[in-house]
């Protein structure tokens, strides 16, 4: 008997990416409306900036409206942006009303309060993305960041009345609903693309970081351990990503010797052929809700060393090598282990490999955030 194909949903994601920094769930978010359009649904976006990793999808959208930020010549100028973000929000609301959307996409923080707001305006189901808890995030870094705390309040609110609530991880959604004093409808884990095929590539005695350049991803341990492998066997490093930290990295990298570059922001095109590139990807975070880049870097083979904790475990398990938070010695020795122990590392990068395409899929994930959908909205 024929299975019936799953209803055409026409979904609106709103995005709020601003161009500075961002990080991995603006990213998978974008990807889990990137499955479901090629599966067919009708994606309509919403965004602040295009960004360089939704180069290439736009044959996939129905509609996309990038916003924009107005450039930062001065310390006042998001005074500006404000005003224009919220020009632009009154003008697209105003659209909106004319369209019927089966749901509205929403992701913490203030995307998820605009989406919420919209889906009610034009009855729609809303959707909204979790990747993690204020109370969460303090308890592991020390840090509480008054200048979002309002977001915060909003977007808890916005949480608890969301028709359809999805973490990115069971531990984000254990401690979502200890902070909601909701249940959260569905874990839905973040995927991969197709790992494009790279014959030309020659691996360079370099290591890679990919992510956020902020306080709590540690980055200055990364290249103080590095500083503590003798210069004749210490590998290169290349960082991918931007955030407030960067100028100083750079400058303690110049004050240490380390050989650095750092590419900022790049295409996922780029980001395959520079890991492809590298030994293997370290990545000494104190805090993520989920942690893409382990997953990106096993899926090419390459191994990853990253700070043990319960996030990890979790979602990686034994698939990669963990050392303890700040320790510098430690990190160093694992380095240089996984350096120059050739057949270790090739044999951990196969296992890896095999696990993270037997585990994650854009697609699956799509199709079950579809069935989500379809169960509310029909």
């Amino acid at each position: 008997m024929l299975m019936a194909r799953p209803r055409r949903l026409r979904i609106l994601l709103i995005a709020r990416n601003l161009s500075r920094y961002y990080g991995g769930g603006d990213y998978s978010v974008f990807k889990f409306c990137e499955a479901l359009a090629r599966q067919g649904h009708e994606i309509w976006i919403y965004s602040i900036n295009r960004l360089p990793f939704m180069a290439g999808s736009e044959q996939w959208f129905r509609y996309q409206r990038y916003v924009g930020e107005i450039p930062r010549f001065f310390p006042g100028i998001w005074i500006l942006n404000s005003v224009w973000e919220g020009l632009n929000d009154r003008l697209f609301d105003l659209r909106c009303r004319k369209e019927h959307f089966d749901c509205v996409i929403g992701y913490q923080r203030t995307s998820a309060v605009k989406a919420h707001r919209i889906a009610t305006r034009i009855n729609a189901v809303s959707v909204t993305f979790i990747f993690e808890t204020p109370d969460w995030y303090a308890q592991l870094t020390g840090d509480t960041d008054e200048r979002v705390q309002d977001e915060w309040v909003q977007f808890r609110e916005v949480a608890k009345k969301s028709d359809i609530l999805i973490a990115n991880s069971r531990l984000t959604a254990l401690n979502a609903s200890k902070w909601l004093n909701r249940k959260v409808d569905a874990v839905i884990l973040p995927g991969i693309d197709k790992v494009p095929d790279l014959p030309s590539v020659v691996e360079r005695c370099q290591i890679i970081y990919i992510g956020r350049l902020y306080r709590t991803k540690n980055v200055d341990d990364l290249l103080k351990a590095l500083s503590l492998i003798p210069k004749g066997k210490r590998p290169g490093v290349v960082i991918v990503g931007d955030g407030p930290e960067r100028a100083v990295l750079q400058k303690l990298a110049e004050q240490l010797s380390i050989d650095s570059k750092f590419l900022g922001r790049i295409s996922d095109e780029e980001k395959w052929r520079v890991i492809s590139e590298s030994m293997f990807l370290v990545f000494p975070t104190s805090f993520e809700g989920f942690g893409m880049p382990p997953m990106e870097s096993l899926a090419l083979g390459k191994p990853c060393i990253a700070t043990d904790l319960p996030i990890f475990r979790s979602v990686y398990g034994n698939y990669i090598e963990y050392f303890k938070e700040h320790d510098l010695l430690g990190l160093a020795k694992k380095i240089s282990m996984l350096m120059s122990d050739t057949q270790y590392r090739n044999r951990r990068g196969r296992a890896g490999k095999k696990f993270v395409m037997n585990t994650f899929s854009w697609d699956r994930s799509a199709k079950q955030l579809a069935a989500l959908i379809a169960q509310r909205a029909f």
